[in-house]
């Protein structure tokens, strides 16, 4: 027979026992429901993007009126702690081009008999501004933003093997509404598609009050901490 002593620690050695599973499930649960790094600290976050895009004012006058493909852009932000913004830098390229039958063109003091093609292309570098009506990290986050800065812009109209060429670096400013997806909760990968205005103060031939674009993107985000 097991003697009373011994019922007395069986019973102190199961309490022992009971109380540490107690103690591992109230550490696990702990765990689990701590904030996750991103929430925890300033993190940063890289997109890159792809872009239809179509030409706004002037420039359509005459010059390039078509959308265009081949369009990207990269940014990095810094997304802050506890605050609904993020802020950051954002380079980019778009690229439009046109081509028109063969006519009598004047170039310079000359006329010639050439197929023109008409090219423009502007790379904006800017700062950026956004914010995230849902916080930073809701796996689903809508956003508003506004960019300004130069554009470096480059105007060619070809005419056959002749060019009329124009570089020049413009201020450039603009804004845009978005979406952000992360794949999953606290996770560092995503989509955001977003739309966005831009415009600039180039002027030069054809173009003759700046370059305006409205462009719709897809990109996949990064972030990390």
């Amino acid at each position: 027979m097991i003697s009373k002593a011994m019922n007395r620690h069986i019973l102190a050695i199961c309490a022992f026992l009971f109380a540490g599973l107690g103690i591992s499930k109230a550490q696990r649960a702990d765990l689990y429901t701590l904030e996750s790094p991103y929430q925890r600290y300033t993190h940063n976050l890289a997109t890159l993007r792809w872009l239809g895009a179509v030409p706004l004012g002037s420039i359509t006058d005459g010059y390039v009126d078509k959308p265009s493909f081949a369009n990207y852009s990269l940014s990095v932000e810094w997304v802050f702690r506890n605050m609904p913004l993020s802020a950051g830098l954002e380079a980019g390229k778009y690229y439009f081009e046109q081509r028109y039958p063969r006519a009598i063109y004047t170039v310079g003091q000359n006329e010639v008999s050439a197929v023109k093609t008409s090219t423009y292309t502007a790379v904006p570098l800017t700062g950026l501004i956004k914010y995230h009506f849902l916080g930073t990290n809701a796996r689903l986050s809508p956003y508003v933003q506004v960019n300004i800065g130069a554009h470096i812009n480059t105007y060619t109209d070809y005419f056959g093997i002749l060019a009329d060429q124009k570089k020049q670096t413009t201020l450039g400013f603009g804004g845009g509404a978005g979406l952000k997806y992360f794949f999953k909760n606290d996770g560092p990968v995503g989509l955001d598609v977003a739309v966005r205005y831009d415009q600039n103060t180039f002027k030069y031939g054809y173009i003759t009050n700046g370059v305006g674009t409205l462009a719709g993107s897809v990109g996949l985000f990064y972030r990390w901490w």
